[in-house]
């Protein structure tokens, strides 16, 4: 299940794909509002938007992300079943967070992982967070050693 949750004015800004909007299966190519995540999205209150469609600058950080992700899982091995998958999905993505550089974030703060450049903005403001960034480092790494992955 899909957990969202907001802070003052959150937003998501997604793309047109349909596991975010039902706008291209309607007659008319208009958001109906009964889409799962649009739903989900109005009971916690956050706007939902979407990118204009076959604008791929928009939202392409993303899809490199995507492409990344695919490319060290799904499309390097093979798996038996979807728990498998998801096991590994999830390895590579405390790997992807918490381990591997990135060359894209800024080097004026001085940070080579996503949860480095977490914790400094978390540092600089700490209004705009939910959670504190330890806190949510402990959380991803208790559900591995729950799963016994440590």
């Amino acid at each position: 299940m899909l957990k969202l949750e907001q802070r003052g004015g959150t937003g998501h800004f997604t793309d047109n794909g349909l596991e975010f909007t039902d706008r291209f299966v309607t007659k008319d190519k208009q958001v109906s509002g009964k889409h799962k995540f649009d739903k989900l999205c109005s009971l916690s209150e956050i706007e939902h938007r979407l990118t204009k469609p076959a604008t791929p600058k928009t939202n392409g950080m993303v899809e490199r992300v995507n492409g990344t992700i695919k490319n060290a899982t799904v499309k390097a091995m093979t798996y038996q079943n979807i728990d498998e998958m998801k096991q590994d999905l999830n390895k590579f993505l405390i790997f992807y967070n918490f381990n591997r550089r990135h060359s894209g974030l800024r080097k004026e703060i001085k940070v080579r992982t996503p949860y480095e450049a977490l914790k400094y903005w978390y540092n600089l403001k700490p209004d705009l967070f939910i959670r504190e960034p330890d806190m949510f480092r402990s959380m991803v790494f208790e559900g591995r050693e729950q799963c016994g992955e440590t």
